[in-house]
């Protein structure tokens, strides 16, 4: 405020300057208000890891016993590791155990 443009060049230079300092405010300001709104991003894709494994087995008549041992290790591996860094293949994060039992149960028409 102490120092005023006094020629064109000053005051086309002053203008842009404020334009760009406004455009950046305003993006600054639609960038936190993003994050702001999106508060939950984390629960609500672990939220929907765990729903897309239960209908899953719900479709393939796991048995209910074997869902909760199930839920608890995606639980326990969301925990552990950020839901968005996947890539989509959910049965690599269970042990060698629950992996092979969740396989049988899946295809126990085909493997006796």
């Amino acid at each position: 405020g102490d120092i005023l443009p006094t020629n064109d060049v000053e005051r086309v230079y002053s203008t842009l300057i404020m334009v760009l300092g406004a455009t950046m405010f305003g993006y600054i300001v639609g960038s936190v208000g993003a994050l702001a709104i999106n508060v939950n991003g984390a629960p609500a894709r672990s939220h929907a890891k765990v729903s897309t494994a239960m209908n899953y087995m719900t479709e393939q008549n796991i048995a209910k016993s074997f869902k909760e041992v199930v839920k608890k290790q995606i639980l326990y591996y969301l925990q552990c590791k950020s839901p968005f860094n996947e890539d989509g293949n959910m049965l690599r994060i269970f042990p060698r155990e629950i992996k092979r039992e969740l396989i049988l149960q899946t295809h126990k028409d085909i493997v006796p």
